[in-house]
Protein backbone atom coordinates (compact mmCIF):
# COMPACT_ATOMS: atom_id res chain seq x y z
CA UNK A 1 0.00 0.00 0.00
CA UNK A 2 2.88 2.38 1.04
CA UNK A 3 4.26 1.71 -2.42
CA UNK A 4 1.33 2.60 -4.21
CA UNK A 5 0.99 5.75 -2.46
CA UNK A 6 4.23 7.12 -3.36
CA UNK A 7 3.54 6.10 -7.11
CA UNK A 8 0.08 8.10 -6.70
CA UNK A 9 1.63 11.23 -5.92
CA UNK A 10 4.78 10.61 -8.70
CA UNK A 11 2.05 10.33 -11.16
CA UNK A 12 0.53 13.56 -10.08
CA UNK A 13 3.81 15.33 -10.10
CA UNK A 14 4.04 15.85 -6.15
CA UNK A 15 7.25 14.56 -5.38
CA UNK A 16 8.88 16.90 -8.80
CA UNK A 17 8.96 19.92 -7.12
CA UNK A 18 12.19 19.43 -5.09
CA UNK A 19 12.18 23.03 -3.22
CA UNK A 20 9.46 22.69 -1.20
CA UNK A 21 8.51 21.17 1.68
CA UNK A 22 6.71 18.01 1.56
CA UNK A 23 4.69 16.98 5.02
CA UNK A 24 4.01 13.56 4.02
CA UNK A 25 7.44 12.46 3.15
CA UNK A 26 10.55 12.44 4.52
CA UNK A 27 13.66 13.63 2.94
CA UNK A 28 14.24 9.80 1.58
CA UNK A 29 11.31 10.08 -0.40
CA UNK A 30 9.46 7.60 2.01
CA UNK A 31 6.11 8.29 4.13
CA UNK A 32 6.72 9.77 7.70
CA UNK A 33 6.04 7.85 10.33
CA UNK A 34 3.21 9.50 11.46
CA UNK A 35 1.40 9.48 8.30
CA UNK A 36 2.19 5.51 8.09
CA UNK A 37 -0.04 5.10 10.88
CA UNK A 38 -2.51 7.20 9.18
CA UNK A 39 -2.56 5.08 5.91
CA UNK A 40 -2.41 1.88 8.08
CA UNK A 41 -5.90 2.89 10.10
CA UNK A 42 -7.35 3.86 6.76
CA UNK A 43 -6.39 0.65 5.26
CA UNK A 44 -7.96 -1.16 8.12
CA UNK A 45 -11.27 0.97 7.45
CA UNK A 46 -11.64 -0.48 3.92
CA UNK A 47 -12.71 1.26 1.17
CA UNK A 48 -16.41 1.35 2.35
CA UNK A 49 -16.46 2.46 5.39
CA UNK A 50 -14.38 5.49 3.47
CA UNK A 51 -16.64 6.26 1.47
CA UNK A 52 -19.74 6.09 3.87
CA UNK A 53 -17.64 8.52 6.06
CA UNK A 54 -16.97 10.74 3.56
CA UNK A 55 -20.38 11.09 2.56
CA UNK A 56 -21.26 11.70 6.52
CA UNK A 57 -18.84 14.30 6.27
CA UNK A 58 -20.30 16.09 3.21
CA UNK A 59 -23.68 15.84 4.34
CA UNK A 60 -22.66 17.29 7.68
CA UNK A 61 -21.13 20.27 5.86
CA UNK A 62 -23.93 21.03 3.76
CA UNK A 63 -26.41 21.01 6.70
CA UNK A 64 -24.32 23.01 8.87
CA UNK A 65 -21.61 24.81 7.18
CA UNK A 66 -17.99 25.56 7.93
CA UNK A 67 -17.18 28.83 9.95
CA UNK A 68 -13.16 29.76 10.83
CA UNK A 69 -12.14 31.85 13.77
Amino acid sequence: MMTQIKQDYLSQGFLTVNYSYKELLGDDGNLRPYWLTFFESLKNLGQTEIEDRSRDILRLLKENGVTYN
